[in-house]
């Protein structure tokens, strides 16, 4: 359980670091301009925020493993990140192109991931 965790972690630190290159990755500087300000602004707090939801759980799963396991808190945290990749695949299908590979390999991640903390948070209540 413990390696499920760390491979989680290390995939949500990952997945920080690629939120943070979204700027230049998609041009947003130029690309967001179509939008009005409200929702270039909330694209980008979004987006922000997301990151730090990340490396919060990268944290909690590389540095809290034991609290992670051993505690109820811990346990809801794991459930609860299952199903925040549960739903981003959900939200895959509803809301983007699944004719390009990127799309479906980003389902392929977040389904990794659901797995990790799905697994971990029922063998944690053994």
């Amino acid at each position: 359980m413990k390696a499920m965790l760390i491979t989680g972690g290390i995939l949500n630190g990952l997945l920080a670091v690629f939120h943070m290159m979204f700027w230049k990755m998609f041009n947003w500087k130029e690309s967001l301009q179509s939008l009005d300000n409200l929702q270039r602004a909330v694209m980008q707090v979004l987006n922000i925020h997301l990151i730090l939801a990340f490396i919060l759980f990268a944290y909690l799963s590389l540095f809290k493993i034991e609290d992670m396991i051993s505690t109820g808190a811990g346990r809801i945290i794991m459930l609860f990140i299952a199903v925040f990749y549960l739903i981003r695949v959900i939200n895959q299908f509803i809301f983007f192109d699944m004719s390009y590979g990127m799309s479906w390999a980003i389902v392929v991640y977040c389904l990794v991931l659901t797995g990790l903390y799905g697994w971990s948070w029922k063998l944690s209540l053994s």
